[in-house]
């Protein structure tokens, strides 16, 4: 059997995703296809991105997959995936700076994830991936992902210089 070589590899009933974008993973030539996320016992995912990634985005071996809020390709996986699960393209923006302390892959306006999440957000995330200067709830309900889109634009986000 070839190496396993997902993004994200769970064999622990009780991992949960929260919040998180899976997406651009690619595999080695002869490991094993999955590229996303490849679970072996239930996994929880709420309000998660797993997409655009080399081969296979998903695959659960028989298990399922248990939450919420989630956008991945559904076939051949739809019923292990929870019935709200979003088939769609996100259009995630290339990763880039987008303030705060690590890059993040932007929401465009008329994306699918936008308000698409949990109404109130994670107790512990108040905040998206960048930091307490970008609140986790802008809209009607937060994002799907790491990223919410906000609601006033922004040209420089470290200042003037880079």
């Amino acid at each position: 059997m070839p190496a396993r070589a997902a993004a994200v590899t769970c064999a622990d009933v009780k991992k949960c995703n929260k919040g998180s974008r899976i997406s651009g993973n690619t595999v080695t030539p002869g490991e094993d296809p999955t590229s996303g996320v490849f679970f072996t016992s239930q996994i929880n995912s709420v309000a998660s991105i797993i997409t655009g990634n080399q081969d296979v985005n998903l695959r659960g071996d028989g298990m399922r997959m248990t939450g919420s809020n989630n956008i991945t390709p559904l076939s051949p996986f739809a019923p292990y995936l929870p019935a709200d699960t979003i088939d769609c393209d996100p259009g995630l923006m290339t990763l880039a700076n987008n303030g705060g302390p690590t890059q993040t892959m932007a929401l465009p306006a008329g994306s699918r994830a936008i308000d698409k999440g949990p109404v109130a957000p994670f107790p512990r995330f108040q905040s998206d991936q960048r930091g307490p200067q970008f609140a986790r709830k802008v809209g009607a309900a937060t994002d799907v992902g790491a990223y919410e889109a906000q609601s006033n634009d922004r040209i420089f986000y470290n200042g003037f210089n880079p």
